[in-house]
């Protein structure tokens, strides 16, 4: 599955990459993204960890890129291109062509941005009952899941050196 057609996503960060350089003039930073749509609850009651997206933003400059401060934030991309890699639904955003960003607290109940590519961003009135669903869908999710797992982390007086 690719699509031609420039894709307008909203996705709530459940893991991203420091921004990093790939070559001598290319930035690269990628990250793992959810909505509704996406993490469905099985039957179980646990959502399939599989269920996200990748979003890979690529820029000439460092300072072009997302730093993500906190997982939950919710991101806004803008014309990105949208296909299959392994099975899993990938979005690229070229930052220097014509691709943008902007990123929105979990917390915040406003349309004001945390960071944006670009010197301004826009706003419509009809995206504030997205980025409002996308909050309390992500505040749900959060509170119902553990970020981490288990198996992901040691007890600090069972760590052996």
């Amino acid at each position: 599955m690719t699509s031609a057609d420039p894709q307008h996503v909203y996705g709530v960060v459940i893991d991203a990459t420091f921004p990093y350089k790939t070559n001598q003039d290319r930035y690269i930073c990628s990250l793992k993204i959810v909505d509704p749509s996406l993490y469905v609850k099985t039957q179980k009651g646990t959502g399939d960890a599989s269920d996200f997206a990748t979003l890979v933003l690529y820029a000439k400059r460092f300072e072009d890129l997302p730093i993500i401060s906190k997982l939950g934030d919710i991101i806004r991309v803008h014309r990105a291109t949208l296909r299959l890699y392994n099975g899993q639904r990938q979005f690229n955003a070229n930052i220097f062509y014509n691709s943008s960003w902007t990123m929105f607290s979990a917390d915040g109940n406003d349309s004001v941005a945390l960071s944006h590519s670009g010197k301004h961003y826009s706003f419509e009135k009809s995206e504030s009952a997205v980025l409002a669903n996308t909050r309390k869908w992500a505040s749900a999710h959060f509170n119902q899941y553990n970020g981490i797992s288990n198996d992901m982390f040691v007890a600090l007086n069972k760590a052996a050196a």
